[in-house]
């Protein structure tokens, strides 16, 4: 069970511009980065045809997948992936380099509601969010249902899922974007407790993720200034940075935690204005924490086809490597990034 009064949610955001001032400064290590393309781990076409794919490096034969609505990564730094059209959740393994499905949920109480996100505890079990009905269902990993989270003598625990997640002692957090509030569950599906998020013009997102103590963060983002504050103590700032214009003409856009390696570095997403306030320019940025520095990549932008966006466009591997997607007219790709 989570200590409530340690939880908060983080998301590290405008560090990558200017220097960086404050309680928590980091040095940047470098100026303009080219762009990285990263690296394709594996190619699916789109299609209805169903059965075994295969990674472009196994030579067998590839099957197809219809509408991937979401994905994530599991402690075995397996990808699983879900087709939301199918209902169907492939998994591709990290060993061989190709994927099968492990399950259908069409016949479950989610039917051929969309899913959203997908998470998976280190335990192995696997939890889907209900974007129709705002629920969130567990799976064990061939395919059984085994709990809807918060119906038990709770009614209709969610207004609006927004982000599902696990921590290390695979603790299940739901992030409810219209009731403000990270409901958290025990690996049981037991509820255990809350954490009321702040209603303010200055909240800036409800991307969330968890360091290896479990403990989380909320941040605001208001006139160009960034800070981040406890979320059951919002007075307490523990980081104000202002993005100043005349740094590099950039404006951040855009920003979010894609979540904590072994070793406490962070790492996020971000979107920046460039000079003539036309220009989007896209980077991953790694903090590393022992050493007060950052590094950058900059990334292609992400697909824009309504249906093709991911809530959740990024997930950390492992150190040092980050998985995303990219998508074409034929085919669904899965894309690593390594710093």
């Amino acid at each position: 069970m989570i200590n409530l009064k340690k939880i908060v949610f983080l998301i590290l955001m405008t560090m990558i511009l200017a220097g960086l001032t404050g309680p928590a400064a980091y040095s940047k290590n470098d100026e303009a980065p080219q762009l990285d393309r990263g690296k394709v781990l594996i190619s699916i076409p789109y299609g209805k045809n169903y059965g075994e794919i295969s990674g472009p490096s196994t030579g067998a034969g590839m099957a197809a997948i219809d509408n991937p609505s979401c994905f994530t990564v599991d402690s075995a730094e397996n990808i699983l992936i879900t087709d939301a059209v199918a209902g169907k959740i492939l998994k591709v393994s990290r060993d061989e380099k190709k994927a099968t499905e492990i399950f259908n949920y069409k016949k479950s109480v989610i039917g051929s509601d969309y899913v959203s996100n997908i998470a998976v505890s280190n335990s192995g079990f696997i939890y889907l969010a209900d974007a129709e009905a705002n629920r969130c269902v567990k799976f064990s990993q061939d395919g059984r249902e085994l709990a809807v989270l918060g119906e038990e003598g709770r009614g209709k625990s969610f207004s609006k899922i927004q982000n599902i997640f696990t921590d290390d002692s695979s603790a299940v957090l739901v992030i409810d974007s219209l009731a403000h509030r990270i409901s958290i569950f025990d690996d049981n599906g037991k509820f255990t407790g809350e954490v009321k998020l702040p209603i303010s013009k200055m909240i800036f997102s409800y991307e969330t993720a968890a360091d290896i103590s479990g403990n989380l963060y909320i941040s605001s983002l208001k006139d160009n200034t960034f800070k981040i504050m406890r979320a059951d103590k919002t007075s307490e700032v523990i980081f104000s940075h202002t993005c100043d214009p005349r740094d590099l003409g950039a404006k951040i856009v855009n920003c979010h935690l894609i979540g904590f390696d072994e070793k406490e570095n962070a790492y996020l997403n971000a979107a920046v204005i460039g000079d003539g306030k036309t220009s989007i320019s896209h980077y991953l940025v790694k903090f590393e924490k022992g050493r007060k520095e950052y590094r950058k990549i900059k990334i292609p932008a992400p697909p824009k086809e309504a249906s093709r966006v991911m809530a959740r466009p990024y997930m950390l591997l492992r150190e040092n490597v980050i998985v995303s997607y990219a998508s074409d007219a034929k085919e669904f790709k899965i894309v690593k990034f390594e710093f």
